[in-house]
């Protein structure tokens, strides 16, 4: 009968310990469980700053972009410069894509629009650099009139001509 109540009370203490092994483990958990939301505080707050000084950089590359379109696009006369495409996931990429009456230069342009594009681009970087270039203007006949310049200008028009002719307007 005594070693029953010896197993018995053997398995008790075993219960106890278990007991008290498991409160032990739920009071690390419970000390570790408030670390690890006092630290994912810290990490949001962390985010919040970081997520903050991104909108600012955004927004100043925002102005930045518009500040350059702007001051590029004021030195031309006909043409204007797209510097930048946006993006789908709200950024940007480089362009820098003439534009002559909102139809891009590289596509759909006629003759006479380009020729007159030219001569826009060549009088603001003569202006910028102070020189002063002789333009040749090949198939002037294709163009009614020309932007003014400060440039001579030199048109080559097709004739049936056999003598080459000068003239002097």
């Amino acid at each position: 009968a005594l070693t029953s109540e010896k197993e018995s009370l053997q398995l008790k203490i075993d219960a106890a310990r278990k007991l008290i092994t498991l409160h032990e483990v739920s009071v690390k958990n419970t000390e570790r469980t408030n670390e690890l939301r006092a630290r994912e505080k810290e990490l949001s707050q962390q985010i919040a700053d970081i997520e903050k000084i991104e909108f600012q950089i955004e927004g100043y590359t925002r102005s930045f972009i518009t500040e350059v379109e702007t001051k590029v696009n004021s030195m031309f006369t006909m043409c204007k410069f797209k510097m930048f495409n946006a993006l789908i996931n709200g950024g940007t990429e480089e362009a820098c894509e003439c534009l002559v009456n909102g139809v891009p230069y590289s596509s759909n342009l006629n003759s006479a629009a380009k020729l007159n594009a030219g001569i826009d681009l060549v009088n603001v970087l003569s202006g910028y650099y102070n020189v002063t270039a002789p333009l040749f203007l090949d198939n002037r006949e294709s163009t009614n009139s020309i932007i003014p310049t400060e440039s001579q200008v030199i048109n080559l028009v097709v004739s049936k001509d056999q003598v080459l002719t000068v003239s002097n307007n």
